[in-house]
Parts: C-alpha cells; sequence; structure tokens
C-alpha cells in the first residue's frame, strides 16, 4: 500500500477524470507514476501540461519521442514504460508487433524519417555515454 493517498482510477472525478481520460479513450492503462501525482491535482495538471507540449510538439515527433522511450526503458530493465510506449506506438503510432521487436531488436529499424532516425541513435549514444553529447 502505498503512503500517499492518490486517487485511483475508477475514483477520479473532475479535472483528475479528465486527465486520466486521455488515456482510458486510446484503450491505454493509466501510468501509475501519473497517478501518484493525483495526490497534488494542481501537480498532475502541471505534468499534464507537460506532457500535452510533448505529445503537440512541432519538431519532435511523438513517434520520434515513443521510440526513445521505449528503447531508454528497454536498456534500464523499465518493463512498465517499456510496455506503456509499445503500446502507444502501437495505439496512435499504427506499428504493429514486427515492427517494435524489429526497432527493440536494431533502433536502426525504427520507422521514423532519416532526420529522425539519426536523432533518435543519437540520443540512445547520448544516454548510454553522455561524453559523446
Amino acid at each position: 500500500m502505498a503512503i500517499i493517498d492518490f486517487v485511483l482510477p475508477e475514483n477520479a472525478e473532475g479535472n483528475v477524470n479528465d486527465i486520466y481520460s486521455q488515456f482510458t479513450n486510446m484503450n491505454i492503462p493509466i501510468p501509475l507514476p501519473l497517478q501518484m501525482y493525483s495526490a497534488s491535482p494542481g501537480l498532475l495538471m502541471a505534468q499534464n501540461q507537460f506532457l500535452n507540449y510533448f505529445m503537440n510538439h512541432k519538431k519532435l515527433s511523438f513517434s520520434l519521442l515513443a521510440h526513445i522511450r521505449m528503447l531508454i526503458a528497454n536498456a534500464e530493465s523499465f518493463s512498465y514504460c517499456l510496455n506503456l510506449n509499445q503500446q502507444l506506438l502501437k495505439t496512435m503510432g499504427g506499428l504493429d508487433e514486427d515492427q517494435i521487436n524489429a526497432t527493440l531488436e536494431d533502433p536502426n529499424n525504427a520507422v521514423l524519417d532519416e532526420k529522425e532516425k539519426a536523432m533518435l541513435l543519437f540520443v540512445l549514444k547520448a544516454v548510454q555515454d553522455p561524453a559523446v553529447a
């Protein structure tokens, strides 16, 4: 049991429910870290604005950012984030299981344009060895 009193999805009301609905409407489980933010509705709203900023970024595509999160989660064995971003890439990115598995096997297989793929490979390299950045 968590020490922090947060709002479970089935108990969500008002703004918390509105934010949770962004995930449930896409058939994506509400990330537990996001649920933890509900202990402070103001903090949850700020986090939601942060997420929406990147979801609608003009230069960094949703797909690129989801690939970055997925591959870093895979490298760090963070299964929750890995599974969430795989689901996002399937639901919102239009990728299938084979494309995702191929990318996990080799990031060069990512279904991205060449500029985004170059950015993805650079970010992965920088995370692995920050001295290259």
